[in-house]
Parts: structure tokens; sequence; C-alpha cells
């Protein structure tokens, strides 16, 4: 998908964390994120594709060419009782070991997933194989439901990516599976042998009592696992925005926040501004920075 600015107001002061390409689930190629990032005038955004580092290469380059920080990173999905607990690494980068056995491994199961979706399709008359399903993957290593969705669409059997999800692929749905995953710990401990720093990603979105939240967040930071909260996001009110801030100024966590931008797969989702209201300053990332250099660790 080739996107392009029109009549953009500059963002000049402020960032994005948070960002996803067609090197997972996203629409738009590493490199068009960037040159959307320079042309917004963002002072610096994350690449944080699901379970892999496959764009962050194309996204440097394109930043090289254009003066435009970016910052590696990637998402992953830890089980909890209340659902998936979501992981934004910032400076994650590839020829890590035991990052590329976590990535793989994270992958692989979401393989498992997407072969017990197609059987759930199959099994009410939507005959998927992993040709339709290649033919949506451009050129990503991460494959997910937004890849089926748009196959769904592409068959027939839904008007749009948001209708597919709607009527086949969440729960109660006939062909929702839900993930296998880690536990957070055993993904985060990875990431800090990895010198990656670690967020909670969106953590309200979770459908978990802020009380559970709370003493979760507060266990994996006295365990050392934790670096900060993602509190700017286009699925936080100001409310849970003052919980989240509170929750990291008790705890000594850094803030961060980002678009979560997809592309078409979330449409009202613009880079740099959610739906609009966001604004992420470029301060947070300067914070980062110098806890990075605090304990040793490259920016």
């Amino acid at each position: 998908m080739k996107m392009t600015v029109q009549n953009a107001k500059p963002l000049a002061g402020f960032i994005d964390l948070h960002i996803h390409t067609t090197a997972s689930d996203g629409t738009v190629a590493p490199a068009e994120v960037v040159e959307t990032a320079y042309a917004l005038g963002l002072e610096a955004v994350a690449i944080t594709d699901h379970d892999c580092l496959n764009g962050i290469s194309e996204a440097k380059e394109a930043g090289q060419r254009l003066g435009q920080e970016i910052i590696p990173g990637c998402e992953l999905a830890a089980h909890t009782p209340y659902g998936e607990m979501h992981i934004v690494g910032l400076w994650a980068e590839s020829g890590n070991p035991g990052l590329e056995e976590l990535l793989a491994t994270q992958r692989e199961m979401r393989k498992t997933r997407n072969q017990e979706i197609l059987l759930g399709l199959r099994r009410i008359g939507i005959n998927l194989n992993d040709t339709d399903l290649a033919a949506e993957v451009d050129g990503g290593a991460s494959v997910g439901r937004p890849h089926i969705a748009r196959a769904i669409v592409h068959k027939g059997f839904a008007l749009s990516v948001q209708d597919a999800f709607k009527c086949y692929l969440v729960p109660g749905k006939p062909a929702y599976v839900p993930r296998r995953l880690l536990p957070p710990e055993e993904i985060l401990v990875v990431l800090k042998k990895a010198g990656i720093t670690t967020i909670f990603a969106h953590p309200m979105s979770l459908p978990a009592p802020e009380a559970w939240i709370g003493r979760e967040v507060a266990r994996l930071t006295e365990l050392g696992l934790l670096d900060g909260l993602e509190a700017y996001h286009p699925e936080h009110d100001r409310a849970k925005v003052q919980y989240v801030e509170k929750l990291a100024c008790e705890l000594g966590l850094l803030l961060s926040g980002g678009s979560d931008f997809h592309g078409t797969v979330k449409p009202k989702i613009k880079m740099g501004v959610g739906e609009g209201r966001l604004r992420v300053p470029v301060a947070l990332l300067e914070r980062i920075k110098a806890r990075r250099v605090q304990v040793g660790l490259p920016v």
C-alpha cells in the first residue's frame, strides 16, 4: 500500500513509539512509514512489529536517507488470567540468540493458531488455504488474524477486514482460537538480557481490574523486568492515562506512548496522533535514553 501525506500538520516535538508495518500485520511498508513520519515532522518513531524484527533494516535505511530517528523494536504478547498482556521492546536488535529464539517461538505459536483458525473457517464453509494466506502477506514474517481477515474479504465472505473480524475472528465467533502464550516473566527475562527496554503496552486495554494491573506491574517491577508503561495510546482515555501516570510515578517507571498504527487494519488510527488527540512529547524519549545510558546500554 502506497501512503501519501497531504496537507500534513508538522508534529515537531512529538514522537510515536508504537508502529506496525508490513513486516507483521500493518499495511504500510517500513520505508513508507519512515517517509510519512518525516513528512509529519515526528522527531522519532519506533518500529514495533509483532514477533519479528524484519522491518527494521528497511526502516533504518530510510531513516538514514531522510535524517529520521528510528528506534528498533518489537511487540510480543504474554499470557495473563485476563487475556493478552502486550509488551513493547525498544532497542531490539537482530543477532541476539536468545531474542531470536523467543521471536521464532512466538511466530511458531502464531502459525499453529492460524492453522486452527483456517480449520474453523472450513467447518463453516469458508475454504482458505496457505496459498490464500500467503497472498495477503506483503513480505511479512509474522502472520496473524489481519491477514486471514483480508483473505476472507478477498474470497467474498466479508465486506471489510473489520467485518471479517466481527463475524468470524473474535471471541464467541466460529473461527476464533485463543492464542497459546508464554507468561510475561519468560518473555521479559529474555528481553532484559538482550538489553531491551521493556514497556507494558496499553495496559488499560487489558480487561482486568485496576487493582490487579497495579499488583502485576508492581510484581514485574520488583523482579527488575519492567522498565516502563505505555500511558499514551488511542485506547486510553484521560482517566486511564492518569491512572497509568500515577502508577508509573509510584513505582519509578518510565512513560511511553504511541499510536499503535497499522494502516488500513485500523483505519481510524493515524501515525503520531492516533484518532486525533494523541500527542507523545519527545521529552519521554529523552528520559528513556537517559535511563539506558545510566545502566550502560546504547541509545
